[in-house]
């Protein structure tokens, strides 16, 4: 019995039982969030984007409004398909418009957190990979945006890639351990 417990509890951290589960869980948490950024810039007609702050494992919808809420269109869509990258708010919104991005009004502009211990290790965009500070993934009045990946990782060095694919107007979440 004992050379059992002992075989057993050697064995069953490695397997990670739970951690492929968690990784997903917090993977399809992110999904939704892009998935209702897309929905609601196609269905308001205003451009919203999922801010990530890669710092602080956290993420919201916003979108593109006057001050206070007002809703407020915009021309500009195809340059508001690009993700804005920066660390200050004035920086990731686009120039020459009296409007700013403001967390939508329900759950999902409150910011959400990765549960540890998982994080985001960075984020590829059109513009390169970024470990650091805020990226905007950026959904334009129809619902458009830029390819994307968003890698969470565990401490063991498992990932899920959301790969935001522009063409088929999906996410798709992957899998990969510490190898890649």
């Amino acid at each position: 019995m004992l050379i059992i417990g002992l075989a057993t509890s050697m064995v069953l951290p490695g397997l990670n039982l739970t951690g492929g589960a968690g990784r997903h869980d917090q993977a399809l948490n992110v999904a939704s969030h892009l998935e209702l950024a897309r929905q609601r810039a196609i269905m308001t007609g205003k451009i919203h984007r999922v801010l990530i702050d890669i710092d602080n494992n956290a993420y919201r919808v916003e979108w593109f409004v006057r001050p206070g809420g007002d809703e407020l269109g915009d021309s500009s869509a195809a340059r508001a398909r690009s993700a804005w990258l920066g660390d200050d708010q004035d920086i990731l919104s686009p120039p020459g418009n009296q409007a700013v991005y403001e967390p939508i009004p329900n759950k999902y502009g409150g910011a959400s957190t990765l549960a540890d211990p998982y994080y985001f290790d960075g984020v590829e965009t059109d513009e390169g990979w970024l470990d650091e500070g805020r990226v905007a993934i950026v959904f334009g009045q129809d619902g458009t945006t830029d390819a994307a990946q968003i890698v969470i990782t565990d401490p063991d060095g498992f990932a899920a890639t959301l790969d935001v694919l522009p063409i088929l107007d999906s996410v798709r979440i992957r899998h990969e351990d510490a190898s890649g």
